[in-house]
């Protein structure tokens, strides 16, 4: 199971930056041996594409490196799931208020002005994580 202490479970990169060149010097090695050997062993897209992207990563800002880190998350995907369902939740609580004919909290006002600015958060982070340059 993952504790609160396991941070590194719940976020962390696919490897340091030693391991990520090891990994991918390794699969180009890899390339090198017989034909049988390129064949068998040739690393998956995965890998090539992780290999790909860390070499990539390397010339980011830290910022950068970090915003990547943080939304790529399980934790912080999780967040964001949970955000969805809390707004899903508050669709269905204001149409019911309307339905009804009830005044409408001030809390509700709240809470949905705090979503909105998690949301946009978000999708700056990603627009500064994921820009083409």
């Amino acid at each position: 199971g993952m504790s609160a202490g396991d941070g590194g479970t719940w976020c962390r990169m696919s490897g340091n930056s030693e391991q990520l060149a090891e990994t991918c010097n390794d699969t180009s090695e890899r390339q090198r041996g017989s034909w049988m050997e390129t064949v068998f062993n040739r690393p998956t897209i995965r890998q090539q594409v992780s290999c790909q992207k860390g070499k990539l990563r390397e010339a980011w800002s830290p910022v950068r490196r970090f915003l990547v880190t943080l939304t790529e998350c399980r934790a912080y995907e999780f967040l964001m799931g949970l955000v969805v369902c809390v707004t899903s939740g508050l669709i269905v609580y204001e149409t019911d208020l309307r339905a009804s004919g009830r005044e409408d909290p001030i809390w509700r006002h709240v809470v949905s002005a705090t979503l909105i600015a998690l949301y946009t958060t978000d999708v700056g982070f990603r627009l500064f994580v994921y820009r083409q340059a």
